[in-house]
């Protein structure tokens, strides 16, 4: 199992969120030119990239969550 990465001095701000949509744009269907690629429930942005897509013990996974996001029930996830 990798180790867990320090808490990133981005992590929930506009920076760190956009540094992780960046993360996960390869993983969308269609990548940057994806439309449907997130939905949001009241404090909460679900982006549709699920743990099989982009696992949380990832490198990229790893990276996610030192940015603020986690693993939900549609996959990745950001609180507002």
């Amino acid at each position: 199992m990798s180790e867990e990465l320090p808490e990133d001095p981005r992590s929930k701000s506009v920076e760190g969120f956009i540094a992780g949509l960046m993360i996960l744009a390869p993983y969308f269907d269609k990548g940057m030119k994806e439309v449907y690629f997130m939905s949001a429930e009241h404090d909460i942005v679900h982006l549709h990239v699920d743990e099989d897509k982009c696992p949380e013990d990832s490198d990229d996974g790893r990276v996610l969550v030192s940015l603020g996001f986690m693993m939900h029930d549609y996959g990745w996830a950001y609180y507002t």
